[in-house]
């Protein structure tokens, strides 16, 4: 396949002869008959690996750096790319050429891009970091062979058209299996073999159908994690409701026949708040709406089932950062 992306390493590193000339890097993973590059510039070092065929084209770059470093990137043509983190102190940053953020990508975590043509800059943190890549075309999804990636449907539609906007799938985890299919890969080359065509082909194609089974699984976990999170939002809020601050969260671990920590963990990770904060968000708004109507903040502590009116304005100030009697005068036309 044509070479469709340039790593800029000499803009950071300087070529070196061979490995022997690196004092702390070596390879996890070995790409057999790649091309092979080698770099380095004081204590940072890379190592390159590149390995095309008619219709997929291979890379892995392996770095060790004391601080973070971005190197240049050159897209030449319209391909749909892969990336894999395989190692990472920190997530892989990809911007493009005006510096707006693409795309953040965590150690453990794949991703799919559509790349126009253009300059774009990788920013890789410090310590050892590990990706391995390839790009393909997109005629290898024509016709029936795209209906079950759904997740890839933009990616061709952009690369079909050859849209001049960068768009990227949702990521996904990088598995025992992923890493079997990638080592499977790179020990099985063989440059200039007939055969090797239809071996790197079927293993690229096994590693497509990993992604979208990983993907589907987390979108199905997502959507019951988001589920029972919005659930346990309108259940609280009925809760104090009728009970007012006499409402407990734990009675949510009943509602939705699920431990009370699983709970809060949906909860959080959903909505940026635990399900403590969130009761005395519930609590501060229904109080407001008492006020609201004209009840007073005396009338209002014990609708709310404060043991006393005290209690009430102690939580009410806390919780607003103003007293009722303020909160009152503020919202008066």
């Amino acid at each position: 396949m044509k070479r469709s992306v340039t790593s800029k390493l000499r803009h950071i590193l300087d070529k070196v002869a061979s490995i022997n000339c690196l004092e702390r890097l070596k390879p996890n993973m070995i790409l057999r008959d790649s091309q092979t590059s080698y770099w380095k510039h004081g204590t940072d070092e890379a190592i390159l690996q590149e390995f095309d065929t008619l219709e997929v084209f291979l890379s892995c770059l392996d770095t060790l750096f004391h601080e973070e470093r971005t190197i240049p990137i050159k897209v030449k043509l319209y391909d749909i790319h892969v990336l894999y983190v395989l190692e990472a102190s920190a997530a892989i940053r990809l911007y493009d050429t005006n510096g707006h953020l693409i795309s953040q990508q965590a150690c453990g975590r794949g991703m799919y891009y559509y790349l126009p043509p253009g300059h774009y800059s990788l920013k890789i943190p410090a310590g050892k970091s590990q990706l391995f890549g390839y790009y393909f075309q997109s005629k290898t999804f024509r016709k029936k062979n795209k209906k079950p990636y759904v997740f890839l449907h933009d990616l061709l539609r952009a690369r079909r058209t050859q849209l001049e906007e960068v768009v990227v799938s949702r990521d996904f985890k990088v598995g025992k299996r992923t890493w079997m299919y990638i080592h499977a890969l790179c020990r099985g080359l063989k440059k200039r073999k007939l055969k090797n065509e239809s071996f790197v082909f079927g293993i690229i194609h096994d590693l497509i159908d990993l992604s979208a089974e990983k993907i589907s699984e987390e979108e199905t976990k997502m959507s019951y994690d988001l589920k029972i999170a919005i659930q346990a939002r309108k259940l609280l809020a009925m809760h104090i409701e009728e009970k007012g601050q006499e409402t407990q969260i734990n009675l949510l671990a009943d509602d939705l026949k699920l431990d009370l920590d699983t709970v809060n963990r949906y909860h959080k990770q959903h909505f940026g708040k635990c399900l403590r904060e969130l009761r005395t968000d519930l609590l501060l708004t229904r109080a407001q709406k008492e006020l609201d109507k004209g009840v007073s903040p005396k009338n209002c502590a014990y609708e709310l089932r404060y043991n006393s009116p005290e209690a009430f304005y102690h939580f009410f100030k806390d919780a607003s950062g103003m007293t009722a009697t303020q909160y009152l005068q503020r919202s008066k036309p």
